[in-house]
């Protein structure tokens, strides 16, 4: 939980989701959530990913970013191709950025 920022009130915008429906946002199937999660928590214990959480619970309920679902099932994705949790992170952060850089250009 050390990754897992503290706030005094949760946003009430929609955008942080529970970790199931952070997992139904990224089209995670059942048989393969135990991978889904497992990236999950490296992403977040590699700072990658925003995640937040009230303080003063013994076991609070972290919730995550709903923007990061792209960069979580892109991961995955390249995961089951055959690589490495790191070399995945690596090109899904770069196709990510790839994409927004061209988003932003008019022509």
């Amino acid at each position: 939980m050390r990754h897992v920022k503290k706030v005094d009130h949760l946003p009430k915008d929609g955008r942080f989701l529970r970790l199931r429906q952070f997992l139904f946002a990224c089209h995670a199937p059942l048989e393969e959530i135990k991978t889904y999660s497992n990236a999950i928590q490296y992403l977040l214990s590699r700072g990658k990913i925003t995640a937040i959480a009230k303080p003063g619970r013994q076991r609070a309920t972290v919730r995550y970013d709903k923007n990061e679902t792209t960069l979580v099932s892109t991961m995955v994705a390249l995961h089951r191709k055959g690589y490495e949790w790191d070399a995945a992170q690596a090109i899904a952060a770069s196709r990510l950025n790839k994409q927004s850089d061209q988003q932003d250009r008019l022509f």
